[in-house]
């Protein structure tokens, strides 16, 4: 699963982290991209055409199933928090063989 830290705002609503909470429940703020052949890379999705047939996640917890697609979900993320922290993205699903996770930054 590759996860980017959004390419476009149109259609993600963004998860704001503040001080006062330290966990945050994502799924219905992702949007996700089936790669049913498995040949898509970060310089393909982040293209008008790719970017257009993400689908917002319906559910707090995305569950895929049994699957040899690959998955791309992406996030708007703002940190609002004053203090320094270390914030963890994490997944709790076992048979998960992997997550790349990617970050725009400002200038592209």
């Amino acid at each position: 699963m590759g996860v980017t830290s959004s390419f476009s705002q149109n259609k993600s609503t963004t998860v704001i982290l503040e001080n006062e909470k330290d966990f945050y429940q994502i799924g219905l703020n992702i949007e996700i991209l089936e790669d049913k052949k498995n040949e898509l890379r970060i310089s393909d999705i982040t293209q008008p055409k790719w970017q257009s047939q993400f689908k917002r996640s319906q559910d707090k917890v995305p569950n895929f199933g049994m699957s040899s697609s690959s998955y791309w979900a992406k996030i708007v993320i703002s940190n609002k928090a004053k203090k320094s922290k270390k914030w963890f993205l994490t997944q709790g699903y076992y048979a998960q063989d992997y997550m790349t996770f990617f970050k725009e930054e400002e200038n592209g």
